[in-house]
């Protein structure tokens, strides 16, 4: 029977089996891609390994010399009744914001094997006079750090050495306020007695410290050498700060996880971890420590852009029976007064406490050794709003304050009149992130919106596609199924 089956039926039969399976192959390809699109990560892995740091990437550029402008304010405290201390408490007067726009850049890029780069930075500082509220030359009453700093170290030392310290010290008629103005106390000021004590350091420990100035350790090229996670080989280490100055933990603290450095760099943060609303941190050089961020509920648009917000606890400063993670913090088994946290380790030895402005959330008793604080949950709080989806920070408020512990040192008197241990508040600051702008934000604007709505065209193309092939295939083996079968088995006898 075979003999009799002409040529037109055989491609009859050819072209339907063809026909067939281009359908078959259809319905199968567009059902990968519903798969693929709509129960995997694979297109948004895609699209933030696109983003990952590589050179001549598409954010290399950006993260290299960043567009955006950050605005630091600072806020001086003015002591006003220095010449009453001792018969009253030391009061503040809060002054400012003194605005500086900061410029940042990347320098001395490095790129490493096992996915990382390292590089250093290059910041610089403009004056605001249209921001602020107040002149450069403004003159304020601030305390002496190198001089308290000198106590600090001086109570620790032998009897001969505390007798020497007070005498060279009253020589120099040394005082435990100084009179300066907003653009020393921004870029760093010395007197007679700190200007002898840092040459001393440089001679004796082969690294001079920085004049005491709230700008000075961010002004210029600094020498730290930073290693990030670029995204290529693993996207939970993109941004992360792997090692710093060739060191990959810090030796400072009692357990390995106080002492870890793995935290942002304050440019990107890892997307997945913020993608689950998990905590976060920022690791700060200057501070000797990481700072958690804890995702507080709420997600908005961010200068166009859908954000999660994240906060520093309040409790990130407590003593451990506040806040138990903080018990490897404390030194010789004491504690700082909770609030507050030393960055003595970190600062030449000198007596230097963080906190949050106004003592936020502190003991109570720091607001009572000194007076004119006023804290308040919303002007001082210290948080982040982070691209949903990549990391980024699309704006913040990073807020902190400085402070100075007086430690009283036999044989000096300056500091007789205010109590041992009191934390003397110096100022806080608001580091604001600016909107991100030009290039930069077209390329987060097409990797949110483009790509999401591409996304959305190929998975509902692909959806339609796997219904329409999948009728059309039911209709076929339906109407053909007998034909073709019955001229499949004429062929093969």
């Amino acid at each position: 029977m075979a003999c009799f089956i002409t040529t037109p039926q055989i491609f009859t039969v050819k072209s339907t089996m063809e026909c067939f399976l281009f359908k078959l192959s259809l319905f199968l390809f567009s059902t990968a891609c519903v798969i693929i699109l709509s129960m995997t990560e694979i297109y948004e892995t895609a699209i933030l390994q696109v983003l990952t740091l590589e050179e001549g990437g598409v954010v290399y550029d950006i993260w290299k010399s960043p567009s955006t402008e950050m605005n630091i304010r600072i806020y001086p405290f003015n002591y006003t009744n220095i010449d009453r201390i001792g018969e009253e408490k030391p009061h503040v007067k809060e002054l400012g914001p003194y605005v500086f726009k900061e410029r940042l850049q990347k320098i001395n890029i490095t790129f490493n094997d096992n996915g990382t780069l390292t590089y250093s930075e290059n910041r610089t500082h403009e004056f605001d006079p249209t921001l602020s509220n107040g002149a450069l030359d403004d003159v304020i009453y601030t305390p002496n750090v190198p001089f308290m700093s000198a106590a600090a170290q001086g109570a620790e030392k032998g009897v001969l050495t505390q007798i020497a310290l007070a005498a060279f010290l009253k020589g120099l008629d040394t005082r435990p306020f100084l009179p300066v103005n907003i653009l020393e106390f921004a870029d760093g000021f010395d007197d007679d007695f700190s200007t002898v004590a840092r040459k001393l350091t440089s001679i004796l420990k082969g690294k001079t410290p920085p004049k005491f100035g709230m700008l000075a350790g961010r002004t210029g090229v600094k020498p730290d050498k930073i290693t990030i996670g670029t995204g290529m080989n693993d996207l939970d280490n993109f941004g992360s700060v792997s090692a710093y100055d060739g060191q990959t933990i810090l030796k400072y603290w009692k357990t390995e996880e106080c002492n870890k450095i793995t935290g942002s760099d304050g440019n990107f943060f890892p997307p997945r971890i913020v993608q689950k609303k998990s905590r976060v941190h920022i690791y700060i050089a200057s501070f000797c420590r990481r700072i958690p961020l804890v995702y507080n509920g709420t997600e908005k648009i961010v200068n166009d852009f859908p954000s999660k917000r994240f906060e520093v606890p309040l409790d990130v400063f407590s003593t451990p029976e506040e806040n138990p993670d903080n018990a490897c913090f404390c030194e010789k088994k004491k504690c700082e007064p909770s609030g507050t946290f030393s960055t003595s380790k970190c600062n030449f030895g000198a007596p230097v406490s963080i906190s949050l402005p106004h003592f936020l959330n502190g003991d109570k008793e720091l607001r009572t050794n000194v007076t004119g604080l006023n804290p308040d949950l919303e002007k001082h709080k210290f948080y982040m709003d982070l691209h949903s989806i990549f990391g980024l920070p699309m704006s913040g408020r990073m807020r902190f304050q400085i402070n100075v512990v007086v430690h009283h040192c036999p044989f000096l008197t300056q500091l007789k009149d205010i109590p041992d241990g009191t934390i003397l508040p110096i100022a806080w600051m608001e580091i604001g992130i600016g909107e991100v702008q030009g290039f930069a934000k077209d390329v987060i604007y097409h990797a949110t919106y483009t790509a999401y709505y591409l996304k959305q065209l190929l998975l509902w193309s692909s959806f339609g596609i796997m219904l329409l092939t999948f009728f059309c295939l039911c209709i076929s083996l339906r109407k053909n199924n007998k034909i073709v079968m019955t001229e499949i088995v004429e062929i093969l006898d």
